[in-house]
Parts: C-alpha cells; structure tokens; sequence
C-alpha cells in the first residue's frame, strides 16, 4: 500500500481530526492523528498492521514490542502477521509505564533478552514514547532493529540511532502552548481527544 491508501483508511476509520488538540509532548496543533479510532476497526486494522510487518518479513525479527496501551495493540498484530509470514513464533510484548520511565514486565522480559527486537509504535511525535520503550528493551537486553510507526507525524527519521519505518511520513504542525496561533484566537482546547481534558 502506499501512503494514500494508508490515508484512505485512516480517514475511512475517523483517524483525522481537524480542531485544537494538546498532545502528550504537551505541545498544540490542529490535527489530530486518533489511533484508537482505528482500533475500533479490527480489519482495517489488520491491514495496517500486516502492511507494518511486510517492511520487515525477512529481518530476522523474535519480538515486536511496543509502549502501553496503544502501541501494545498495534504491535501485537504486527507480531501475528510477522510470524505468518516468517514461518516462526514472533513474540508479543509491551512496555508498562512505570515513574516517567517504561518497563517491560510479566515476564516477558524472557522474550526480549537476546532477541532481535521491533519496536512498534502507533503515532511518533517526538518520539519520547519510542524512546522511553527502547530504554527498557535495552534495559532487559533485547537487541533493537528498527522503530515501525503507523504514522510519523514529526519528520523523525531516528531515535536515538534507531531507524524509523512509518507507513505515513506527513510533517503536522504543532507548537509550544505559549506559540500556539489558536490559543491566541482563543479557540477552545479539545478535550475529547489528546491531553486537553486534563
């Protein structure tokens, strides 16, 4: 697939939302990428997530993992169709928050020690959730290959020396709250989707 047709179904779900958000880095903008509409969807979703596997069918990849909660969804689908196609058990697994820190827990650190390891990502940002989860990989001494993303909204090609693979590479502006153009229209902050109702 190519990225308009990753786009099609994105909006087809509602993943696209026009309006003022604040997103977790605590910036502002007004696009808002909404991954769990597509969550909603599971073919859909299994489209993706098999499109995500496709890039690395014939890496050598033993784990997919992926930061709680939404990452955690979308890398375990990956993981299913990775291991589909490679004819080999890829494992599943996620990373907890845990004090401003990820942590990889319920014994699935077992599954990353030594293993080759695909972190996957719903939405990067800034790329401080990818980065917070291959601390804790590294920390539980998996091996990480690349960082795959559903949507890259931030231009990010690394993190951390780490490659980035996203089906959709589209630059969405956002800013500093004191820079924001609609909080100084005093347009109202959404609180159903992002950090605004906090």
């Amino acid at each position: 697939m190519n990225e308009k047709e990753i786009m099609d179904i994105l909006e087809r779900c509602g993943a696209i939302t026009k309006g003022h958000f604040e997103f977790a880095s605590g910036e502002h903008g007004d696009v808002y990428v909404n991954k769990d509409a597509v969550y909603l969807h599971t073919e859909e979703l299994e489209k993706l997530a098999e499109e995500i596997a496709s890039k690395f069918e014939n890496k050598g990849i033993h784990s997919v993992a992926g930061p709680a909660v939404g990452g955690a969804i979308l890398a375990n689908r990956v993981a299913y169709h990775l291991t589909r196609m490679s004819g080999h058990e890829v494992f599943s697994a996620y990373a907890d928050k845990d004090r401003g820190k990820f942590i990889i827990r319920r014994g699935y650190d077992k599954f990353i020690d030594g293993k080759k390891v695909l972190i996957v990502e719903d939405i990067i940002n800034t790329g401080e959730s990818a980065a917070k989860t291959a601390a804790a990989i590294e920390k539980a001494r998996g091996i990480i290959f690349a960082v795959a993303a559903l949507f890259n909204r931030g231009e990010m090609t690394s993190i951390d020396d780490i490659p980035i693979k996203a089906l959709v590479n589209q630059k969405l502006e956002s800013w500093k709250k004191k820079d924001c153009p609609l909080c100084k229209k005093r347009v109202p902050i959404s609180t159903d989707l992002g950090h605004g109702g906090k």
